[in-house]
């Protein structure tokens, strides 16, 4: 039988294991069925890399317009923005990792 390995994550176990860090796609496969997985790793791949070019460009051209402490104080306020929803979001990877767990397990029982 496949089995999704089960997300946790802790205050504590958050900074040690860098789960929001860069280049970090273990919520792509932790959630999504083996038939679906390939499309969540190109949709992270994606907004990745779009992320990495377009966040200094978007920066540099803040800098120009307002100056340098308005454009890091944009930036910085983004950063945590997408802090807290990635916080809110933390409530439904067990629940979503359960569901693809037995939608998996369901499939296998299916076919045999």
């Amino acid at each position: 039988m496949t089995q999704v390995a089960p997300c946790r994550f802790t205050p504590k176990s958050v900074p040690a294991t860098g789960w929001f860090g860069v280049g970090n796609g273990t919520w792509a496969w932790a959630g999504a069925p083996p038939e679906t997985r390939g499309t969540m790793f190109a949709f992270y791949a994606q907004v990745d890399d779009v992320g990495k070019g377009g966040g200094p460009a978007v920066v540099a051209a803040l800098i120009v317009a307002y100056g340098r402490v308005a454009a890091f104080n944009v930036a910085v306020s983004g950063w945590l923005v997408c802090g807290a929803i990635l916080l809110a979001l933390r409530r439904h990877i067990d629940a979503d990792v359960e569901r693809a767990r037995l939608a998996v397990a369901g499939e296998v029982r299916r076919e045999d």
